[in-house]
């Protein structure tokens, strides 16, 4: 009988240090991957503002002077008068 209980014993026990270890290795694979998700959404933010910064129109008015392009006037044609009909 006692043999029964102490070979009992060393089952319960191998198998709490498998579940132990188990969580333990789950634990690191979560801290990782809850760093990686720190670190994608640091970049997300880093790419927001370039995005911004690089659509703003004073980077654009910068990039077409560099480019050598000139504002151009704008001329609006001006519809003839359309004939009304005479009942």
């Amino acid at each position: 009988m006692l043999k029964l209980l102490i070979i009992l014993n060393l089952i319960l026990l191998s198998g709490q240090v498998v579940l132990s270890f188990g969580r333990a290795t789950q634990g690191a694979h979560l801290a990782g991957l809850q760093n990686r998700a720190q670190t994608l959404a640091a970049e997300n933010q880093r790419l927001r503002e370039s995005i911004y910064s690089a659509s703003s129109l004073s980077h654009i008015w910068v990039l077409a002077e560099r480019l050598n392009l000139q504002p151009r006037s704008v001329n609006f044609l001006i519809p003839l008068p359309v004939a009304a009909a005479r009942p």
